[in-house]
């Protein structure tokens, strides 16, 4: 399922959640700034996601911060930021999945970039 993401944007992510360094980019037209913790695939056979806690910019699904799941494919424009962030946050409920597959993680144990 990597490979329905772009090299750069994969090696951008793995690398951000490797090293702890937010993230700045835009996903379906709105600018983002968040600190990524998983990416992988939640379900089998669809696209990869990226579980992130989101500090920054525009969101139409609500207030922020807040945690969102992002479609990697709908990414765009990804830059890892310098600034470092914490690690692992307290996941509420509802956003906490059981991966099919994990590529990079905060928290959980990765199939590694």
């Amino acid at each position: 399922m990597a490979e329905m993401v772009p090299d750069l944007l994969h090696t951008r992510l793995c690398s951000a959640i490797q090293n702890r360094l937010l993230v700045e980019f835009e996903y379906h037209g709105l600018p983002r700034i968040a600190e990524p913790h998983d990416y992988g695939v939640v379900e089998e056979n669809k696209a990869p996601k990226l579980l992130a806690y989101q500090i920054e910019g525009k969101s139409r699904s609500g207030t922020l911060p807040d945690w969102r799941f992002f479609e990697v494919p709908d990414i765009r424009q990804i830059r890892v930021l310098r600034k470092k962030f914490a690690g692992t946050r307290p996941v509420p409920s509802g956003k906490h999945k059981k991966w099919h597959r994990i590529f990079a993680s905060v928290s959980l144990p990765g199939e590694g970039c």
